[in-house]
């Protein structure tokens, strides 16, 4: 196998779409294949370098900036695979960016519906119970929409497709890109 080129995959969608899971399923897979492979991911981001940041709108785009910025490095040895909610386009574009031209936008595409179902930590519930009264969450709040992806390289369809289908999605897309 020749030597993979450095690339940032950046899943993005809903809180409950699959990101996480997708994220370490595929890192797995990678690392099958002997291929070096770093994840940065949003919840853990939140409890480490962006523990200070709160969820305003400039507070999120300053967590995606700060992902951004350790993928770009980590970038020139590996594949990063980060997940980050990164509800703007502009969030997303700034990634791009910072990764100078080995990026893929990946769309954990899930309906609405089905991340309330999954509701893997609750925050829905909370939601809804009431308890989160005042706080704009992604994608039920005017104040924090979520601007699904104008031209992503990949969409996954995490509410039909089983994790090994989208992970299998993306390593023929990095194939056929000839990143791995």
């Amino acid at each position: 196998m020749k030597k993979p080129k450095g690339h940032v995959i950046w899943l993005t969608g809903l809180s409950g779409s699959g990101k996480t899971t997708l994220a370490t399923a595929l890192r797995k897979r990678l690392q099958k294949m002997n291929v070096p492979v770093h994840g940065v991911d949003g919840d853990v981001a939140r409890q480490t370098f962006s523990k200070d940041l709160g969820f305003a709108p400039i507070d999120r785009a300053l967590n995606c900036s700060r992902a951004a910025h350790v993928a770009s490095y980590l970038k020139d040895f590996s594949i990063v695979i980060c997940s980050f909610i990164s509800p703007l386009q502009e969030m997303r574009d700034y990634a791009r960016e910072m990764a100078d031209g080995r990026f893929s936008e990946v769309w954990v595409n899930c309906p609405i519906e089905e991340c309330i179902n999954r509701d893997p930590k609750g925050m829905y519930g909370k939601l809804i119970d009431g308890k989160l009264n005042g706080i704009p969450f992604t994608g039920m709040h005017p104040r924090a929409p979520y601007i699904h992806p104008e031209f992503p390289e990949l969409v996954l369809h995490t509410n039909v497709e089983s994790v090994d289908e989208s992970v299998q999605k993306i390593i023929d897309y990095l194939e056929e890109e000839e990143i791995v």
